[in-house]
């Protein structure tokens, strides 16, 4: 399973997830300074940026692309 930025009312103990939100809310300690989610995701998924354990930045494909490009570094799940 893979880790979740959501809070979105589902437990880790259901489908042998585990907790990561002690994780994401310590990536700021690492110099992670921005955290970029897809809009359209969101609204297939009917999350809002409240959903979130973590601050998030709102972008859509083709600006997440764009984004993307300019970094040294990224980290997936």
């Amino acid at each position: 399973p893979s880790p979740t930025l959501c809070r979105c009312g589902q437990g880790t103990s259901a489908g042998n997830m585990k907790n990561f939100s002690p994780t994401f809310r310590a990536l700021e300690g690492y110099d992670v300074e921005k955290l970029y989610v897809s809009k359209e995701s969101m609204e297939e998924r009917g999350l809002t940026e409240e959903d979130f354990v973590v601050p998030v930045e709102v972008l859509d494909r083709a600006a997440l692309a764009a984004k993307m490009d300019e970094q040294e570094v990224i980290i997936t799940a």
